[in-house]
């Protein structure tokens, strides 16, 4: 187990759980991207609500493509329904559809329901949230997924719990995945892309504040060996097959790669060009780095507390399920300043998951 982080960051927040990750052995077949540790706190206060003027391409592509100007913003959308079953809590649309008897599905590991649906709500998305939470620590979310008929099974659960639970999605299927993680759910995320049957099946992987992974033996350099499977999914990503966004902040890790290391090494593999970072409106969430190529997204945003490591979750929907609404098409685009103001942090909303 993994040594707790600095005090320092503890003290950032009011309230702080501290998140132990298991590292999975560099031996252990197919190998799996090692653990880390990342901080789970509660929002003391929120930032000011304001429209995003740097907001993520992807965003201004599905702005763009919306009603003209011109015309009124759409209103907020209705509050959906949660509906359990399963291994965690699923989340449907009030607007949901289902054309030819399918319906998207993302799967989120990590983050309380009550932070990340309104999130979901605001980007638009035609699709069902399915929202895992196992606790503190990695290890369990990489336990979720031992082989590559994990996720499979897992879809089949979800089928089965919305079609009894869901008459609009009665006989439903399945269509378009996308894997969602912040923090410690990375560990599900890594597990799936392991298994390359496994990662044929998934369309987007949107990873807030990770990946975590290992070291070279006696080294500080990135595990290549943890690192394979982003790298394999990230050059689909380039070449316009899959989407994939990654978010890292500042945080340092003493006995395993950072979400920074781990980022760069990444884009260093794939080759990313470096680009211009997008300005932003909110001064909680500062982005330094960009590096896009194709459907391949990395941002590095500055903070290396736990408050700056909340701000990934808090902002997921801006940072990460905008593209994936660009890419998979929405009805309408989110009313203008909608998201923006769904991914500031209400007062006292928990970020993490219970202990």
């Amino acid at each position: 187990m993994h040594k707790a982080l600095a005090s320092s960051i503890a003290s950032a927040v009011l309230l702080l759980a501290s998140a132990t990750h298991t590292l999975v052995s560099r031996g252990a077949p197919p190998a799996a991207p090692g653990g880390g540790e990342a901080a789970l706190a509660t929002a003391a206060e929120a930032a000011p609500p304001a429209a995003p003027e740097g907001a993520p391409a992807a965003l201004a592509v599905a702005r763009a493509e919306s009603a003209p100007v011109a015309e009124a913003p759409r209103p907020p959308r209705a509050k959906g329904t949660r509906v359990g079953g399963g291994r965690g809590a699923f989340y449907v649309p009030s607007d949901l559809s289902a054309p030819g008897g399918t319906f998207d599905l993302v799967i989120h590991f990590h983050g309380a329901n009550e932070t990340v649906e309104p999130r979901f709500d605001a980007s638009n998305l035609n699709a069902v949230l399915y929202t895992l939470n196992l606790g503190i620590g990695s290890g369990k979310y990489e336990a979720m997924f031992p082989d590559g008929k994990a996720l499979g099974r897992a879809l089949a659960e979800a089928e089965a719990v919305l079609r009894k639970r869901v008459p609009a999605l009665a006989g439903a299927r399945v269509g378009r995945v996308a894997l969602s993680a912040w923090s410690a759910g990375y560990g599900a995320v890594a597990r799936v892309l392991a298994y390359p049957e496994a990662a044929e099946r998934v369309d987007a992987v949107l990873l807030a504040d990770a990946p975590h992974t290992g070291f070279e033996p006696g080294t500080r350099q990135v595990s290549q060996l943890g690192l394979a499977p982003y790298v394999s999914y990230g050059r689909k990503a380039v070449a316009g097959e899959r989407l994939m966004v990654v978010t890292h902040s500042q945080i340092e890790t003493p006995d395993y790669a950072s979400t920074t290391r781990t980022a760069r090494a990444l884009v260093a593999a794939l080759g990313l060009p470096e680009g211009e970072p997008a300005p932003a409106d909110n001064p909680k969430m500062v982005m330094y780095e960009r590096e896009e190529l194709g459907s391949m997204h990395v941002f590095g945003f500055r903070g290396g507390d736990a408050p700056a490591h909340c701000q990934h979750l808090y902002n997921i929907g801006l940072h990460h399920w905008s593209f994936l609404g660009a890419r998979w098409g929405t009805p309408e685009a989110p009313a203008d300043g909608a998201l923006a103001l769904a991914d500031r942090p209400e007062g006292g909303a928990r970020a993490g998951t219970p202990d």
